[in-house]
């Protein structure tokens, strides 16, 4: 029987009993919200809470640097292991100014500000961080601009179209983005490593645990991915038996005991599919795994075609915007316009500047859908739905462009 394979295994068994197992966060249910980290980050930051001392901060500030562009900086030029930290239990202030994390401190005797922007599996709206710096430029005159470090702190393990465009606003708006699996790595880990105190040791291994738990069955509350997720999947998924699991799920159509098996266990597979394709892509493998634990994930079932890779979608919208993004490297913009916009009455693509000018599109979608062609920025938009998808794949494929839809 399949489950025979799996209650034996050591990884799997592992990964079982550490994800089924509550933790505090998970019994009080704040283990998603957006404040309770700042409050935990605040806590540990803080150096009346731990032995440590200043390592922390110290561990954070490393971190941030590592991913600071601005190479000419005094802040970029220190040698953080060397230099001195002056931070008070009174320095970390929590919702000051509406901001998260509002942290005032000196390094070698120079005086800094750190505004920290916390945001898990949620948005940046309006104008929010550029009015947060604004406000500490405003009201606290003693730190000049190179002396006030913005940090931008988010999960990466998301959808990659939503990632990639707070990224790039955040990075806009002159803050450093950083992940919680920074935080995990640089900071998390070298606590559980120095410290001597249980009560700190017991609470970072529960917050860690927090991190790396889900805490529903989509397959998308990935924060982090620890160590020992890395050692036990890479395990798991050399066996024959795992990847014929695999298989058995993602293309029987009828129930059969591997499909109730996942089904009784459903959270506990979609954790390790989702952690071991991230790890799988970090890695840069492109293989048909990826496609096959994608197709389990997220029931993408368009596939598109390239040259260099085979890649699914759940929905013809985000297959169409891969697609343009993809040919206007190879083709200008009017050959494109040629190409596509006599597929249906709306066109296919439209200049960000010319949206006005649109009759009635079916379908469009804004920021999130975006590709740039030749110094234009285009929208996406579309009339194109999944019944009409055969037609679709057939005018695709009769266009001989080196892509293909299956």
């Amino acid at each position: 029987m399949v489950e025979d394979f799996f209650n034996s295994n050591d990884s799997f068994r592992y990964l079982k009993n550490y994800y089924n197992l509550q933790d505090t966060a998970e019994i009080y249910g704040v283990s998603r919200l957006e404040i309770k980290h700042s409050n935990f980050l605040a806590w540990i930051l803080n150096p009346k809470n731990s032995k440590l001392g200043t390592l922390n901060m110290r561990n954070l500030l490393k971190v941030i640097q590592n991913h600071y562009k601005k190479d000419n900086s005094n802040f970029k030029s220190l040698n953080l292991n060397d230099s001195m930290i002056t931070l008070s239990e009174d320095s970390i202030k929590r919702e000051k100014h509406n901001i998260d994390l509002f942290i005032t401190f000196q390094l070698d005797n120079d005086d800094y500000a750190i505004i920290l922007e916390n945001k898990i599996y949620s948005g940046i709206h309006d104008n929010q961080l550029l009015n947060y710096y604004n406000t500490i430029e405003t009201n606290y005159t003693k730190y000049n601009e190179d002396n006030i470090i913005r940090v931008f702190l988010y999960t990466d393990y998301q959808d990659d179209n939503f990632v990639k465009h707070q990224k790039t606003k955040a990075i806009t708006d002159g803050y450093i983005p950083i992940t919680y699996q920074d935080i995990y790595e640089n900071v998390l880990l070298p606590i559980l490593d120095y410290s001597t105190e249980a009560k700190e040791i017991f609470l970072v291994s529960e917050y860690i645990h927090c991190l790396a738990n889900y805490t529903d069955d989509t397959g998308n509350g990935i924060m982090i991915i620890t160590k020992q997720d890395r050692k036990c999947l890479a395990n798991l998924f050399q066996e024959d038996k795992m990847l014929k699991f695999i298989t058995n799920i993602r293309d029987s159509s009828k129930d059969n005991e591997y499909l109730t098996f996942y089904n009784n266990n459903k959270s506990l597979f979609l954790m390790c599919f989702n952690k071991y394709r991230r790890i799988l892509l970090q890695e840069d493998k492109k293989s048909q795994l990826i496609i096959k634990l994608e197709t389990i994930l997220h029931n993408k079932k368009y596939i598109l075609h390239t040259k260099i890779s085979s890649k699914p979608y759940r929905g013809i919208a985000e297959l169409l915007s891969d697609m343009l993004e993809d040919l206007s490297a190879k083709y200008d913009y009017d050959k494109l316009d040629s190409m596509f916009n006599n597929f249906y009455s709306d066109p296919l693509f439209v200049p960000v500047g010319d949206i006005l000018n649109v009759s009635h599109p079916k379908w469009f979608t804004t920021h999130e859908k975006t590709i740039h062609i030749y110094n234009k920025d285009c929208y996406v938009l579309s009339s194109w739905g999944s019944s009409d998808y055969e037609e679709l794949k057939n005018k695709i494929n009769e266009l001989n462009i080196e892509i293909t839809l299956e």
